[in-house]
């Protein structure tokens, strides 16, 4: 069967692998001060950064517009057998909900054939890397049901911790108490993150950035399946990936490691000076 795998730029999916998979990524919405930009299309991760460390209010985001996806998923039915759109997590984002409105929207418009609407849980790169096992598996000849029952099994094998830089973007964003983030920040207290279960959850404090990485590291030696790939993640710090690089390097030589920035729909909270790994749990 011919299916076609249709994501959102949340997922931090490369375009030039998309483009070279034939994996279509439709863009999310950035505002900045009432200006709207296409994720990556019109606004690259290094730029958001910059753009971020300007601004006493935090920009908003936004799933794609709705008839991206219909029109999406008509054009791509004219040539599939079947359609699958990977989501970002339901409990951060609207994406599930209005690709299933779309998905009706698109067979009322003639789309033809079945669209698959499929609920990660997931966001960034563990996203990016079901979606690569998705194609993976769409080319080992599996249905668009046969893959969504793989994914829900897979996408509990994904494993994903992170440091946060400072607390100033989460505090902007009313995650945290002003207090807090100035005390923590202060001395210098970097949280420890990790994405499970659909959302973002706050599991401990290193002393420094470098006590982080440790930490983060300890998780990846005891959770992760070594023969996996791994996907380093920073947030416009190069140096906190390069650690983390050589961390994992001294751990797993033969690790398969690609080093990519956050993207804006964690980014933004996060902010610029942090970073962290995903990876395929054992």
């Amino acid at each position: 069967m011919k299916i076609k795998i249709v994501t959102q730029t949340g997922s931090n999916f490369p375009l030039d692998e998309a483009e070279r998979l034939g994996i279509t990524v439709l863009p999310d919405i950035l505002i900045f001060d009432g200006v709207e930009y296409k994720n990556v299309y019109e606004l690259t991760a290094e730029e958001f950064y910059e753009k971020l460390k300007t601004v006493d209010k935090l920009p908003t985001s936004s799933y794609p517009h709705v008839s991206d996806f219909v029109d999406t998923f008509v054009e791509l039915s004219k040539d599939a057998d079947e359609i699958i759109f990977f989501a970002v997590t339901s409990k951060m984002s609207g994406s599930y909900s209005a690709a299933l409105t779309a998905s009706e929207m698109a067979r009322e418009a003639g789309a033809q054939c079945p669209i698959y609407v499929y609920d990660t849980l997931q966001v960034s790169h563990p996203m990016r890397l079901m979606i690569y096992e998705a194609y993976r598996l769409a080319e080992a000849g599996l249905s668009a049901t046969e893959i969504i029952g793989k994914m829900e099994e897979y996408r509990h094998k994904m494993g994903c911790y992170f440091i946060l830089g400072s607390l100033k973007y989460a505090k902007m964003g009313g995650r945290v108490g002003v207090i807090k983030a100035l005390a923590a920040d202060a001395m210098g207290i970097k949280p420890l993150m990790v994405f499970d279960d659909g959302v973002v959850k706050d599991i401990g404090i290193a002393r420094n950035m470098d006590d982080g990485i440790d930490k983060v590291i300890a998780k990846y030696k005891e959770e992760a399946d070594f023969s996996q790939p791994v996907i380093v993640i920073h947030e416009a710090a190069p140096n906190v990936a390069a650690t983390l690089e050589s961390k994992i390097k001294a751990v797993n030589p033969d690790a398969q490691i690609t080093i990519d920035y956050e993207g804006p729909v964690v980014g933004m909270y996060a902010g610029p000076g942090g970073g962290g790994i995903a990876f395929v749990k054992k």
